[in-house]
């Protein structure tokens, strides 16, 4: 038997409604709190605040059979000195 092994993968963030970008893919996957399918393997994601008041985070998670399958994001807010 031969295939690829697919594994729900959740995004959660604090604050919610971040959007959600795997490294390679043109768009985003959509915003947190968000649900996706993976192949196994390894991905950079990225975090972005549409709204430009929080900083870009980035992870690295690899996708098994036996991997968690969440990644909880806490984004840092930005202040502007004037």
């Amino acid at each position: 038997m031969t295939g690829h092994l697919y594994k729900s993968f959740s995004f959660a963030s604090y604050p919610e409604n971040m959007s959600i970008h795997i490294a390679g893919e043109e768009k985003s996957r959509g915003n947190t709190s968000l649900t996706v399918h993976l192949k196994a393997g390894s991905y950079k994601v990225r975090a972005l605040d549409t709204n430009g008041s929080h900083a870009e985070a980035t992870e690295d998670i690899v996708v098994l059979s036996d991997s968690l399958n969440i990644l909880n994001i806490r984004m840092k807010k930005i202040f502007l000195l004037e």
